[in-house]
């Protein structure tokens, strides 16, 4: 099955910088789809009520779908104190 273009554009990586380097460091692809689940992932737990919501909806989703995003998987097996530091707070 061949890509739409979002598709493509999606799976592109992203450039070099702190997202890039968040993305590595977990050890998911610096793609532009796991950089926007990481950004929509930070505005929720900022406080973000909108992005919490898409996030528990996608997290939900992603249980009844073998296939879930990358990024979710690992985002949800990271302790709670790593998901607050990369949103910006106090350790």
């Amino acid at each position: 099955m061949e890509q739409t273009p979002l598709q493509a554009l999606l799976s592109q990586e992203v450039e070099p910088g702190a997202v890039r380097e968040a993305l590595t460091a977990m050890g998911l692809a610096p793609t532009y789809e796991n950089a926007i689940h990481l950004q929509i992932l930070k505005k929720a737990a900022g406080g973000d009520f909108t992005a919490a919501k898409y996030v528990l909806e996608a997290a939900r989703a992603g249980q009844e779908e073998e296939s879930s995003a990358p990024a979710l998987e690992a985002l949800r097996a990271m302790p709670t104190e790593a998901l607050a530091r990369l949103a910006g707070e106090a350790p």
